[in-house]
């Protein structure tokens, strides 16, 4: 992935990442220069610039004249995102309290392909809350290995607990916050089955990835004594 694709991920639109890479290589310039550089039409570059302008990713002075332009810092972006995020934070949990007021209800979602695995699990990542799992072999670091450096990463920082049984001769465990006892691997399965809060969440690695997230307190209060069934059983 380029640089421009990059930005692009992180919120920039493909005209905004094609100006503000070019101010960076050229330095000072005028709409015209962006345009030579860049390949932009001037129509569409005035436009970028403003957004670009009130994001503060560029400056601008005039000179004979002329408005010249000018990318900020590339430092300067991370400290715009933590901003961003702060107020994502704040919005979050006014939704969630509109959210509570709704009386609660059993729902089923079925998320699909890497993408779908990748957003249900992020879940457990915001939510914070103990996991409980079985039938875990180390499918996530087999399936999708990036990823699973990234969740542990975010695991480990937010000291999220994992109590899990394994099946024997797997991998070891990716971080200090597991929690581990071991089935034979008889019971070992393709699919994982996590609960944490009120949340149940299968995963399906194979023939295709598929996560089945299930929210329901009397089915995340059965998994949990099921789980403690198991755990009893289960050795370190």
């Amino acid at each position: 992935m380029n640089v421009k694709e990059k930005l692009k991920g992180i919120g920039f639109s493909d005209s905004e990442a094609r100006i503000y890479i070019t101010l960076l290589k050229i330095g000072e310039a005028t709409v015209l220069e962006i345009s030579q550089n860049s390949g932009l039409h001037r129509t569409n570059i005035y436009d970028s610039l403003e957004k670009l302008k009130l994001k503060g990713f560029v400056t601008f002075l005039s000179k004979e004249n002329k408005q010249f332009f000018r990318g900020i810092d590339p430092g300067f972006i991370l400290g715009y995102l933590k901003e961003q995020e702060e107020k994502i934070a704040n919005v979050i949990v006014e939704l969630k309290d509109i959210q509570a007021k709704i009386p609660e209800k059993v729902t089923v979602e079925v998320f699909k392909g890497e993408q779908g695995i990748k957003f249900a699990l992020k879940d457990i990542l915001i939510k914070k809350e103990e996991v409980f799992g079985y039938s875990v072999t180390g499918q996530l670091r087999r399936f999708l290995p990036e990823f699973a450096e990234y969740y542990f990463r975010e695991q480990t920082k937010n000291k999220i607990m994992h109590r899990f049984i394994y099946t024997k001769e797997t991998a070891k465990p990716p971080t200090m916050y597991y929690e581990i006892k071991y089935l034979p691997k008889e019971f070992s399965s393709t699919t994982m089955n996590l609960c944490y809060g009120n949340t149940l969440l299968n995963l399906i690695w194979e023939p295709e990835l598929v996560a089945i997230r299930i929210q329901s307190k009397q089915l995340a209060d059965s998994f949990k004594k099921h789980f403690q069934l198991l755990w009893k059983i289960a050795k370190k």
